[in-house]
């Protein structure tokens, strides 16, 4: 269910990446982590024995506190790893790979979402952008055979997805335009998603996800 209501500028977003992330489902499950999970407001989505969120601090009462970088688990603990939205806001990306793997039981999956065309944001803790080919590097160089890299959106769906917040934004500076944020962003959610649906173009994503499996060695 998206958390997000229409006239907030999340939504189409919201609605787009949840559309994605059913790709995900014949994957995560068994003993699951959410690794960077917020609100967990994807847990519903998925079929799972067993689910661990885990977040950076206690804002939004995660299972458990930790880093990604240094996640608090035992070697081989869980058969399924979802990070979403979350490596671009981590300085060391390699770390996180490298404890993906290790946590990740031999042939276990993972399943990430990343920013690719996206306005800065969770400043200053906003790093990187990853393109198709550095997510397929990573993959490569930490040990996970590529299911499937898919980018989400083209042109058209980008430029909404800017539009979106650039207006949010310049709309918050007094009373009298922010009366008018939440009917122009109900306005624009539509137009976004309905944008979504007819862009064809595939070079100019403003997301992705990617799902990999672990080797059951490292080459």
């Amino acid at each position: 269910m998206n958390t997000f209501k229409k006239s907030e500028p999340w939504y189409a977003t919201e609605e787009i990446i949840r559309k994605y992330m059913t790709k995900a489902r014949p994957y995560l499950c068994g003993r699951m982590l959410d690794a960077g999970c917020g609100n967990q407001r994807y847990k519903e989505m998925f079929k799972f024995d067993d689910y661990v969120g885990l977040e950076v601090n206690d804002r939004f009462r995660p299972d458990v506190v930790g880093d990604l970088r240094y996640m608090p688990f035992k070697n081989e603990e869980f058969d399924s790893i979802l990070n979403n939205q979350v490596l671009e806001h981590i300085d060391d990306t390699h770390k996180v790979f490298s404890e993906f793997y290790r946590l990740l039981k031999p042939g276990g999956y993972l399943c990430i979402t990343v920013p690719f065309i996206s306005r800065i944001h969770e400043v200053p803790h906003d790093y990187w952008r990853i393109s198709e080919y550095g997510i397929r590097y990573l993959f490569e160089k930490h040990g996970f055979k590529e299911i499937e890299i898919t980018n989400m959106g083209g042109f058209l769906t980008t430029q909404a997805y800017l539009w979106q917040f650039w207006l949010w934004e310049r709309l918050a500076s007094n009373s009298l335009s922010r009366s008018i944020r939440k009917p122009l962003m109900w306005i624009g959610n539509h137009i976004f998603l309905f944008l979504h649906c007819i862009d064809r173009d595939r070079s100019t994503p403003f997301n992705y996800i990617a799902i990999g499996k672990k080797f059951s060695s490292m080459v």
